[in-house]
């Protein structure tokens, strides 16, 4: 809880997945109050094919900010990237 009475909450997680490889994924959240941060990654590797997530999330002012990238790489292909924004006006 804020010192004006208000509440923020923030939910984070990420997901790779491997059949028969090594998964690994963490999350990790701060706070302090001037605004509300999560970070989650998460990666598999199975027999050199690759595969990996990251995602930031940030409230702050009365705005929620969040930006995903993926990579994902199979051998003898070229390496698959992506990336996500979002920014997301909070009522009052």
């Amino acid at each position: 809880m804020t010192d004006d009475g208000t509440t923020a909450s923030i939910a984070s997680g990420g997901s790779a997945a491997a059949a028969a490889g090594k998964t690994q994924s963490r999350t990790k959240i701060n706070e302090n109050p001037n605004q509300l941060k999560a970070q989650s990654k998460a990666q598999a590797m199975d027999q050199g094919t690759f595969s990996k997530s990251q995602t930031k999330t940030r409230v702050k002012d009365g705005e929620l900010q969040s930006r995903t990238r993926t990579m994902s790489h199979v051998p003898g292909e070229k390496p698959s990237k992506d990336r996500t924004d979002s920014n997301v006006i909070l009522p009052d």
